[in-house]
């Protein structure tokens, strides 16, 4: 690929194979936006000032209104006074106003002029009542005195010079029953009041100037400032008073630009420097380039190689496996794959530990590519599971005999810390295109032969046969008919009884699957959920009980059932990780207290050494649901999980119940797994109880629920729920004496 192709798939990447012409496009680009940058913000510091001008102008707006209503409401004050006693005397009026006055340091004057005559709208200045500043002649604002009278309302008047100081003077008419008795006149320091204000503030950049607006909005004189203040880029707002308004104004244009100016250059020289560092990372972005290229390479390979042993993973397989279709197809040759699985290689771990795990697969890893071919490939598919693909391999009588070969050489001890180590594997081959013509078919084949291995006796070599064949046939065929059954509704859930030992009570039920095939007739789930399992078909199956339970739930408890109920999961559910959140998320849809739901799970769970099922158990524990281990006592060192992964029920397998009675031994395995129960606070569950002998013996041994066809058997949700509601606690009796006396015998 030339470098145009390359630029022209990728001009970024041929662009940064230049260090120096990245740098140089990075500055100048670092420049440009500097400049930009500084443009706006020549912008912005204006529009800050302007700002900042508007907040000191509102606060010194809110000031003047509030002082001027403050004043407003004294002289209501007296008003009201005044109305009350028109002739009070000039003592008595004196002694109001000063206590008015008290704690006010604009207000520096009240009056009270009455009217000459009842009747009269004549003012008597001789009869004036003053506290305070004196008043001036009436006739100065005589127009201001019509005014208030006329309207009824407060008239302010002013401001007006006095020696060094300015008067702001407050017109209050008191009329009573629409009769004018007189006005009371405050006298305002307007010099202290604007002063107080904050007009004269140090964070404004110049002095705040305001007039007077007339009553249709058109300014007045200015009386207080300078008159240019009220130009285009000032800033303005209205003072509301309690009579009229004024505007106030200040003029921010060019102002601070001394400031301003040296952040702008300030911020330039940063730009520069800024620049100069970007290109400078720039070049060494590009000189790591070759670097980043490797990390590339390195992020590859754990993406197709196995990190413990160093072969490719499944991954790299699948694309391996499907090339050496094309490839033999095209030339028509043969291939075989072995599928290799070690032998109880879980005990490994728990006896020596996970590094002697470790190391034993590494060597086993070491061993099968120092055996086969430079064509061939050998890959770890997940834990203890290897694949060998034999290229052009045409007799599957060779291939046999090359298998034995490789097994009696993976059988020999290994030296894991010091220790011999001994090991055996099952493998099953099959051969392309004999046995599958596609990846998924030989690969799943492969896996047959080797697991019909483990089924005869383990450390053998089987090839796929015509039984197989057969048998994934079936498995295949019945795939179809699970998946076309719940499409069309063929399968139901019936529901099995639980009842608790104590109360008698029905307090929980068993959710189990039904299949009614239209053709097959009815079809045991023994006979079809194995498949299932194998096929994958059953997590569909899950998904589909646990909605169908959701909703038969959710319908016996609006007729008044508290239940609650168990539902079968297999181990294949709990892959691929995260399934659980799928059943968490469709529980919540309906609304259904997670503690309602138990899962039961079987001990296999536990045993095939991947932690990821066992961590999804314990975050759904954690989110409320409950866990039974079913058909507890038929695995593997039961006892050591239930230590290891506590659950919240254990059901004992109805193998043991059967033969409670007859079988010293069943009898001591069900005592000693309930007691254990009991002494690890876990509920112990019987299944299988078929009559009321085992029954009763279950009651001696303190067994806490039973189930079994002795209580009902599994029923449809319409008859279970009249079931339920029919049922009445303790109609299977109590123990009878004989059954304790003969266990005392046994």
């Amino acid at each position: 690929m030339t470098e145009e192709t390359a630029f022209s798939i990728n001009p970024f990447r041929a662009f940064i194979r230049h260090p120096l012409l990245s740098a140089a496009a990075v500055f100048i680009l670092s420049l440009s936006l500097c400049t930009i940058f500084l443009f706006y913000e020549a912008n912005r510091l204006q529009s800050l000032r302007q700002y900042n001008a508007l907040t000191e102008m509102l606060a010194i707006k809110a000031r003047l209104e509030g002082m001027m209503t403050s004043h407003s409401m004294m002289l209501s004050g007296l008003h009201t006074n005044v109305m009350l006693e028109p002739d009070m005397d000039e003592e008595k009026f004196e002694m109001l106003a000063k206590g008015m006055m008290g704690h006010s340091t604009q207000m520096i004057g009240l009056s009270w002029i009455p009217v000459s005559q009842p009747e009269s709208n004549t003012l008597s200045p001789s009869a004036e009542r003053t506290y305070g500043h004196s008043m001036p002649d009436l006739s100065i604002f005589e127009s201001a005195v019509s005014r208030a009278i006329d309207s009824h309302q407060l008239v302010i008047a002013g401001p007006n010079q006095d020696g060094e100081k300015r008067y702001l003077y407050m017109l209050l008419p008191v009329h009573y029953q629409d009769a004018l008795l007189g006005i009371v006149i405050g006298v305002v320091d307007h010099t202290a009041m604007l002063s107080r204000s904050g007009v004269d503030s140090p964070n404004l950049p110049e002095q705040v100037a305001l007039r007077w607006l007339a009553e249709d909005g058109s300014p007045a004189v200015v009386f207080y400032g300078e008159a240019d203040a009220f130009s285009i880029s000032s800033v303005q707002l209205n003072i509301d008073l309690p009579s009229g308004r004024w505007q106030a104004a200040v003029d921010v244009d060019d102002k601070g630009w001394a400031a301003a100016g040296f952040r702008l250059a300030m911020a330039a020289a940063l730009g520069i420097v800024v620049s100069a560092l970007l290109a400078l990372a720039a070049y060494t972005v590009a000189s790591s380039y070759a670097r980043r290229e490797q990390a590339v390479q390195s992020a590859n390979y754990r993406a197709n190689y196995d990190a413990l042993t160093g072969l490719i993973n499944r991954n790299f397989f699948s694309n391996q496996l499907q090339q050496a279709i094309n490839s033999h197809s095209r030339l028509k040759r043969k291939f075989s794959l072995m599928f290799i699985d070690l032998d109880f290689f879980k005990q490994v771990n728990d006896t020596w530990g996970h590094r002697a795990g470790d190391e034993l697969l590494q060597e086993l890893a070491s061993r099968l590519m120092g055996f086969v071919r430079k064509s061939d490939v050998v890959a770890r598919l997940a834990g203890d599971e290897f694949v060998v693909l034999m290229q052009n391999s045409e007799s599957a009588t060779q291939v046999d005999l090359l298998a034995n070969r490789i097994l009696a050489y993976l059988n020999q001890p290994y030296d894991i810390a010091g220790q011999k180590l001994s090991i055996s594997c099952s493998i099953g081959i099959a051969m392309f295109p004999d046995d599958g013509q596609s990846a998924e078919a030989i690969l799943s084949h492969s896996d047959t032969a080797m697991y019909a291995a483990k089924k005869a006796g383990r450390n053998r070599v089987t090839l796929f046969n015509d039984d197989m064949r057969d048998e994934a046939q079936h498995q295949l065929l019945m795939h179809n008919d699970i998946i076309n059954g719940l499409e069309k509704g063929e399968f139901d859930v019936y529901y099995q009884p639980i009842m608790h030992m104590d109360t008698g009570t029905v307090e929980k039920c068993e959710a189990l699957i039904r299949w009614c095939h239209p053709e097959k007739g009815f079809i045991p789930p023994n006979e079809f959920i194995g498949v299932a399992e194998n096929t994958g078909a059953i997590r569909s199956i899950g998904r589909w009980v646990l909605e169908r339970v959701c909703q038969d739930f959710n319908r016996w408890t609006d007729m008044g059932l508290d239940l609650s109920v168990s539902i079968n999961r297999s181990v294949s559910e709990f892959y691929p990780s995260g399934s659980h959140r799928e059943w968490e998320d469709l529980v919540s849809s309906y609304g259904i207290d997670p503690a309602k739901i138990i899962f039961e799970i079987t001990e296999s769970l536990f045993m095939d050494g991947n932690e990821s099922p066992v961590d999804e158990l314990k975050q759904m524990r954690s989110n409320g649901f409950r866990f039974a281990i079913d058909d507890f006592g038929t695995g593997y060192s039961a006892i050591n999980y239930l230590r290891n992964y506590p659950v919240d029920f254990i059901k004992i397998d109805r193998s043991f119940v059967m033969d409670i009675l007859d079988n010293a031994q069943d009898r001591t395995l069900v005592e000693v797994i309930i007691k254990m129960g009991k002494a690890l606070g876990i509920g112990v569950i019987a299944e299988g109880v078929e009559n009321i002998e085992q029954l009763q013996a279950l009651k001696v041994f303190d067994c806490d629920c039973i189930q079994g066809y002795y209580l009902a058997r599994p029923m449809p949700v319409e008859d279970f729920i009249h079931f339920c509601n029919a049922y009445r606690p303790g109609e299977l009796g109590p123990a009878e004496p004989h059954v304790e006396q003969y266990l005392e015998q046994q």
